[in-house]
């Protein structure tokens, strides 16, 4: 049996593919700093202008996430699917807040990194937080990809329905 294998959260190194960047040795250094978190469905995560204090992941269920418009009505931006993150301001480099308001749907697990220990791993261990911010890059790369293809297969079937934009 591996160390990995007894680790608390051995399961979720494949269940995001974020992890699947990391080895077993640096997904288990990383996954020390976790916290697990189960909510309820409607619950909010984080509030838009709050400060982001805590990065998530979403280990299983799935989440709104909502802005304020001008108007004063809250408009959804996105559904997150499990296996996934959110809360991404509070990996950013100066003091930040969170962009929009997060809701659970369902009910949630979590895993969540604080912002101060995120902090605490750049200075320890800077390559492996490095390592997680590139993986960040291209999992929200990869989100504007998909984002992209289904901005065009939308306009291809609002075309064909003669539906002038």
């Amino acid at each position: 049996m591996t160390a990995l294998s007894t680790h608390p959260y051995a399961d979720d190194k494949e269940a995001f593919a974020l992890f699947r960047r990391f080895t077993d040795s640096e997904f288990t250094r990383l996954s020390r700093l976790l916290h697990s978190l189960d909510l309820a469905g409607h619950q909010t995560v984080y509030q838009q202008d709050a400060q982001a204090v805590s990065f998530y992941l979403l280990k299983s269920g799935s989440l709104s996430l909502q802005r304020c418009g001008e108007d004063g009505k809250m408009h959804r931006l996105a559904v997150v699917p499990a296996g996934r993150s959110l809360g991404r301001a509070a990996l950013w480099p100066e003091e930040s807040r969170h962009p929009e308001t997060a809701l659970t749907l369902e009910p949630c697990i979590l895993l969540a990194l604080v912002r101060q220990d995120f902090l605490m791993l750049q200075k320890k261990e800077p390559a492996l937080a490095l390592k997680l911010l590139t993986a960040l890059q291209q999992e929200v790369y990869q989100e504007w990809l998909d984002s992209r293809i289904e901005f065009h297969a939308l306009t291809a079937r609002l075309n064909q329905a003669n539906i002038l934009l």
